[in-house]
C-alpha cells in the first residue's frame, strides 16, 4: 500500500555522510511518497546497533534553483539524524559535492555550476529545508469570457456555456468578433 503526504510545517536538517549507504528520515512527515517496509534488514549505526526500518519513500530537497531526489529514503524513527547517503545523491542528481572547512558545496556533474551550499555546523555539513510555503488546497481567480473563449480554441458562445455551467448565461456573451469556420 502507498500513501502520499504533505511534509509538515517543521523544516528539517539533513546531513551529508560520506559513509552512508541509504538516505535515512527520523520522521515520515519528510517524505512526499511512501510504503510500508516489511523486510528484515535492519539500519546498522556506528555502535553496531540496528535500528528498525519502518517505511521506504522518496521525498525532494528544494533550493530556489533545483530541485533534488531522494529515492529509497528508509524511515528510520529511531535514528538521531536525517541522512543523505552522498554516494546516492550525487549518481541519482547527477552532483558532486565539495567540502570545505566551513562550508560545502553541491555543483553540477556537467557544467560544475553552483547548484546548492550551505555552512558546516559543527563537524556535520547539514542542509536545512527552508519554511515550505503554505499548502493551497484551491486558487482561483475571475477570468474574462474572451480570455476562456480564447483558452479553449475559440468555442462558439453556445459551447463555452455548455463547458461552463456554472456560470451565468449573461455573463457569458461576446461584444466582439471572431470569424469561425
Amino acid at each position: 500500500m502507498n500513501y502520499a503526504s504533505t511534509p509538515n510545517a517543521a523544516t528539517p536538517s539533513w546531513v551529508f555522510d560520506t559513509g552512508a549507504s541509504n538516505h535515512v528520515t527520523t520522521n515520515l512527515n519528510n517524505m512526499h511518497l511512501y510504503s510500508e517496509y516489511n523486510g528484515l534488514e535492519e539500519v546498522q549505526i556506528g555502535d553496531g546497533t540496528g535500528l528498525k526500518i519502518s517505511h521506504v519513500g522518496s521525498t525532494t530537497l528544494p533550493t530556489p534553483t533545483t530541485m533534488f531526489n531522494l529515492r529509497d529514503v528508509l524511515s528510520v524513527p529511531h535514528a538521531k539524524h536525517n541522512l543523505i547517503s552522498v554516494s546516492k545523491f550525487c549518481k541519482s542528481n547527477k552532483a558532486y559535492i565539495e567540502f570545505h572547512p566551513s562550508f560545502f558545496c553541491v555543483k553540477d556533474q556537467g557544467t560544475g555550476a553552483t547548484l546548492m551550499h550551505g555552512p558546516s555546523n559543527g563537524d556535520l555539513y547539514t542542509y536545512r529545508l527552508a519554511s515550505p510555503p503554505s499548502p493551497i488546497a484551491l486558487s482561483t481567480t475571475c477570468t474574462s469570457s474572451p480570455l476562456w473563449h480564447s483558452r479553449f480554441g475559440h468555442p462558439s458562445s453556445r459551447v463555452l456555456a455548455q463547458g461552463m455551467p456554472y456560470i451565468s448565461q449573461s455573463a457569458i456573451s461576446f461584444n466582439y468578433v471572431c470569424f469561425e469556420l
